[in-house]
């Protein structure tokens, strides 16, 4: 569903005009390596093996699977689209922060446990900001340009400065988080390692608030920042 909602936006932003510049993130239809057809076709057949993965989770673990699966479906298939869509209505980033974060991860507790509990809740917000902002920091850098063709993201609701303000807290956020659920007894001290992590965000900001050159590739940066706290967060509670 994941990889399927990605090729769908690649190939309805394509074809609504937009990310037509090759940028250093770009994808393989604005390369010109794919066609926006053949990507729709591979968006089509991962969301059935997706629905066929489910199926069998729903056998395993019950209907609450299925609800969780229809929910996560519905996000993918009406975050971009031809028409009307959830990211040109404001509503991008809370489809993403559940579609992309809550979903999947209380998701995967449930076919393990099978009850409901708040630490699969809880521990999906930290890494979910990071994955906003990459999102934040693509629709950021591209608000003139949505602008232009009526596209009307949360990035540019929020305009430059209110831009920078969430971007700030959605890539600090996850370190408060995180300190809070050790304060409050809800993770192992050692979890405060992900701090290191800090390094490669101050990059982050530094580039966020020039906005030269590398601001292009700021949602890639992102992800790699993402990647460093995410690893180091997993570290500290295998090894906890």
């Amino acid at each position: 569903f994941h990889t399927s909602a990605n090729l769908l936006n690649d190939c309805y932003d394509y074809e609504r005009g937009l990310d037509r510049d090759v940028l250093p993130l770009s994808g393989a239809v604005v390369r010109g390596w794919l066609t926006s057809r053949q990507v729709f076709l591979a968006a089509a057949g991962l969301l059935a093996a997706g629905v066929a993965c489910g199926l069998w989770l729903v056998q395993q673990a019950g209907l609450t699977v299925l609800y969780l699966g229809i929910g996560g479906a519905i996000l993918a298939l009406t975050y971009t689209r031809r028409g009307f869509c959830l990211k040109y209505t404001g509503l991008g980033d809370l489809c993403i922060f559940l579609a992309f974060g809550v979903l999947p991860v209380f998701g995967t507790y449930w076919v393990q446990a099978e009850r409901f509990g708040w630490s699969p809740l809880l521990w999906s917000l930290p890494p979910v900001l990071y994955t906003v902002g990459i999102l934040h920091a693509n629709n950021w850098r591209d608000i003139e340009s949505d602008k232009e063709r009526s596209c009307r993201t949360f990035a540019g609701i929020l305009g430059e400065r209110g831009s920078s303000l969430y971007y700030k807290i959605l890539v600090l956020g996850p370190f408060a988080l995180v300190t809070a659920y050790v304060v409050l007894g809800r993770a192992p001290l050692l979890s405060l390692i992900c701090w290191l992590a800090l390094i490669p965000v101050i990059r982050l900001l530094k580039v966020a608030g020039k906005r030269g050159d590398a601001f292009s590739a700021l949602d890639g940066m992102t992800a790699q920042a993402q990647l460093v706290f995410t690893v180091l967060l997993c570290i500290s509670l295998f090894a906890s």
